[in-house]
């Protein structure tokens, strides 16, 4: 009996130990969450602090954890003093399946302790690194770089109060009667190849309208303009801010020495509204 009762012992603490093997008691995650972004901007030097981001890279320790779309919550495997780094993401081209790093936005770094089972709630604050501003137009002044182009038959109006974004936008309408719009930036601008090159804006319109350059060339001894669209905006009743990748539209006109910016738009029969509106605000031209 006593023996039978020792290999029950036995028996009953192998099963043990076999249980705590095959189900290992789970690590308790801390938590890493956040609801939006902040970006600080010099105003003078770097306009507006408008901006999209969308995502955040997170970094604990040097290691990805994961790209998460704001807001978020996310469980972190990881406990007491660590460092977090969050790189800012962006839909590139407003297109949510192309989400990259924004290049131009200095990462947020805080070394922090994490606790398993705390949440740790953070506001990551971006600014621009050293880049060059070469358009930055908020239209508050009465010179603008842009200008209607012999093409348009509606002017550009800029806006104030309710209907603007910030301060002053610009803005025009097309009807059945004014039915073209183009404006074109004033001055030329020589890009680097083979960089990143993004025009940042903000919009709101209830009908399409297209952004492009025109890529100034060399032609049997005569300068060229080729309009080269790079994106067609859709509708959208809130304002919304986008960066606009020029680096595909620059590589594939290597013999441009210099660019122009445009916004076109057409109102026809099939135009959503009896009138099109079409606000824009922020642009900044950088690389």
């Amino acid at each position: 009996m006593r023996l039978f009762l020792f290999f029950l012992s036995v028996f009953s603490l192998s099963l043990f130990v076999a249980c705590d093997i095959i189900n290992p008691e789970e690590e308790i995650p801390a938590y890493i969450a956040s609801d939006s972004a902040v970006l600080v901007t010099n105003y003078d030097l770097q306009g507006s602090n408008a901006h999209s981001i969308s995502d955040a890279w997170i970094y604990v320790n040097g290691k990805l954890v994961g790209v998460f779309e704001m807001p978020f919550s996310i469980p972190v495997l990881a406990a007491g003093s660590q460092k977090i780094v969050i790189q800012p993401g962006i839909k590139n081209n407003g297109v949510a399946a192309s989400r990259v790093v924004y290049p131009f936005y200095n990462k947020y770094t805080i070394d922090t302790t994490l606790t398993p089972g705390e949440v740790l709630r953070l506001t990551p604050q971006f600014e621009y690194q050293d880049v060059n501003f070469v358009v930055k137009e908020d239209f508050e002044d009465l010179g603008i770089v842009f200008a209607v182009s012999a093409q348009s038959d509606t002017s550009i109006n800029l806006v104030s109060g309710n209907e603007a974004f910030e301060g002053n936008s610009m803005f025009f309408a097309l009807d059945s009667v004014r039915d073209v719009f183009e404006c074109r930036s004033t001055d030329l601008y020589e890009l680097p190849y083979g960089k990143n090159v993004y025009l940042e804006m903000t919009f709101k319109n209830n009908d399409y309208f297209t952004f492009g350059v025109f890529a100034r060339k060399y032609n049997g001894g005569t300068d060229v303009e080729v309009r080269v669209p790079i994106i067609t905006f859709n509708p959208t009743d809130t304002y919304k801010t986008i960066y606009i990748s020029l680096a595909n539209a620059i590589t594939s006109n290597s013999q441009a020495y210099d660019f122009r910016l445009y916004y076109t738009c057409t109102h026809s029969d099939e135009s959503l509204n009896d009138t099109t509106r079409v606000f824009i605000d922020n642009v900044k031209l950088i690389y």
